[in-house]
């Protein structure tokens, strides 16, 4: 008897296991962007991937309200425009992509990771030839098949540092420890 239960433990234990390892295996499903993801999707691949600010006026409503408008530029349509042309210049080889979004109703929230050299002026700064890494996020409302409203941040103070127009927050952290030591 003592065996038999032994046995089926045993047993138990190897076609979970089995069917554990299966399913580890198994695709994994993925699901149909909603029609704001797909329309926050193609202004990342059309506007920040391939510079085509003309796709702007075609996935922008025109009443569009920036609630976090880069500084110096203004919170409807022409300034994003005007935003995006000067970004462009500032760094040529520009790439912004979403690595994941979350959408809730007429919301997307999306990561976003941005990527360029800075070999042309941005405004006042000149090009500093060096590559920025810095992440963001973006919240887009979009009605009808249009995004009408932005919130958003990107590390500006990380792509400052990156840039070398800002001293390193860990090298200051780091010489602040020493002043202690003495």
């Amino acid at each position: 008897m003592k065996y038999n239960l032994i046995l089926s433990i045993a047993t138990s234990a190897i076609l979970v296991s089995c069917n554990n390892i299966s399913n580890d295996k198994a695709p994994v499903p993925t699901k149909e962007p909603s029609k704001a993801e797909a329309v926050a999707q193609r202004f990342y691949s059309e506007v920040c991937d391939k510079h085509n600010i003309a796709m702007i006026d075609t996935l922008v409503d025109a009443a569009f309200m920036d609630h976090s408008p880069d500084m110096g530029y203004t919170a409807d349509i022409a300034g994003l425009k005007k935003d995006f042309a000067e970004l462009y210049i500032a760094y040529p080889d520009l790439s912004i992509k979403s690595d994941f979004m979350i959408t809730e109703g007429d919301l997307v929230s999306a990561h976003v990771i941005m990527t360029g050299t800075n070999s042309g002026p941005m405004g006042d700064m000149p090009a500093t030839n060096k590559k920025v890494n810095v992440e963001g996020v973006d919240i887009l409302r979009v009605k009808d098949g249009k995004i009408t409203e932005h919130w958003g941040y990107m590390d500006q103070a990380k792509m400052m540092e990156q840039l070398g127009q800002m001293p390193e927050m860990n090298a200051s952290a780091d010489k602040d420890k020493g002043k202690d030591k003495k």
